[in-house]
């Protein structure tokens, strides 16, 4: 009987601790820009931190992503940027 009200009193102070320190910091950093179309990616690289990976796509264009794999989450980002260097948009959110 004293195991399940220390379970009770202790499973609530569990879940929000894990919830509270458990935040994917690069979602919430993402979510923060807000709408990216025709942002500078210089000026969303200060805000995010450096890409994993940036690579040609067609029309001149670039695909910028940025990975995370932290214990049980995980976030993908990638943004098309024009050659002019501003990002025309996400071609890829996730994060868990």
């Amino acid at each position: 009987m004293g195991l399940i009200i220390i379970g009770i009193v202790l499973l609530p102070l569990i879940i929000m601790f894990f919830s509270k320190f458990g935040r994917n910091k690069m979602a919430d950093a993402f979510f923060a820009l807000g709408d990216i179309r025709g942002k500078p990616i210089n000026s969303l690289i200060q805000k995010v931190g450096k890409p994993n990976s940036i690579s040609s796509a067609a029309n001149g264009n670039m695909l910028y992503q940025w990975m995370k794999i932290s214990g049980r989450r995980s976030a993908h980002y990638a943004i098309l940027v024009d050659p002019d260097g501003n990002a025309i948009g996400y071609t890829h959110q996730h994060t868990t």
